[in-house]
């Protein structure tokens, strides 16, 4: 997944938040991505200037730095993840009482209607208890796109952790490189 993709991703998620905690949880998550981006860029720009002082900067970057600003997006972003589980495991436990409430107020009304009128309690119990499932069944159908949409963000969370991880080993077999270039470089100009 691209970084384009990716905050097309948040973007999305983020229009989709109701509750004040989702929306300080995404947050945090956009500051921290947003920190991290631009952490890798600066790496980027350092990089490209080529000099030995510039790639041992960033090699120290990708060794002291990288861990923590990695760890920190991850971190957010299992905050939302959890809180968001969380939340549709709350909501298929309320369809699923809803959907236990519509069987037994059906039930009820069944009884209260057959003392009444047997044939006008089966009908309004009927229609009762199918609207109820109707909701019911949307509330649990919600829930499961909500959970599958939260799975997506941490599956790209992790893609993206272990892209920032092999971009790090390259930076760093990158900076040896140049290091041990610049050594050979020095020793032929002393043995000139």
């Amino acid at each position: 997944m691209s970084v384009e993709e990716f905050e097309k991703s948040l973007k999305h998620l983020d229009e989709q938040l109701s509750t004040p905690e989702e929306k300080v949880l995404m947050e945090a998550v956009t500051r921290d991505w947003i920190a991290f981006k631009a952490f890798g860029s600066e790496l980027v720009r350092l990089s490209k200037l080529g000099d030995s002082q510039a790639i041992a900067q960033v090699a120290q970057q990708v060794r002291d730095v990288c861990p923590i600003k990695a760890s920190a997006f991850e971190t957010s972003v299992q905050k939302i993840t959890d809180y968001e589980m969380s939340a549709s495991q709350a909501l298929v436990g309320k369809a699923d009482g809803a959907n236990h409430f519509a069987r037994t107020l059906s039930i009820v009304m069944i009884l209260v209607g057959l003392s009444l009128s047997i044939l006008g309690s089966i009908l309004f119990g009927n229609q009762l208890s199918r609207k109820l499932t109707v909701v019911a069944t949307e509330l649990y159908k919600n829930a499961e796109s909500l959970l599958k949409q939260v799975r997506d963000l941490s599956q790209t969370s992790d893609s993206l952790s272990s892209a920032s991880t092999q971009a790090s080993a390259a930076i760093q077999q990158t900076a040896a490189a140049v290091d041990e270039i610049s050594s050979m470089i020095q020793k032929s100009a002393e043995s000139a």
